[in-house]
């Protein structure tokens, strides 16, 4: 909850699934939100403090530093 909170206080618009969500789900209830992009955190990718963003148009993945939710 603070990753979401911190990611809409830099202006993005965030939809938290909590649970486990097959991928091809969570990629199409994000394209049926009208989403340009996905950002995939799981415990992996927690741990080292990044996140997968895949872009849903062209379905490029690249890794990206997750904001310090700390605080």
């Amino acid at each position: 909850m603070r990753l979401a909170t911190a990611l809409r206080a830099r202006g993005r618009s965030v939809e938290l699934t909590l649970g486990a969500v097959r991928l091809k789900r969570a990629l199409a209830d994000a394209d049926r939100a009208g989403a340009a992009e996905i950002w995939l955190v799981g415990p992996e990718e927690r741990a080292r403090g990044t996140a997968r963003v895949r872009n849903l148009s062209s379905g490029e993945e690249r890794e990206e530093a997750l904001p310090d939710c700390d605080g």
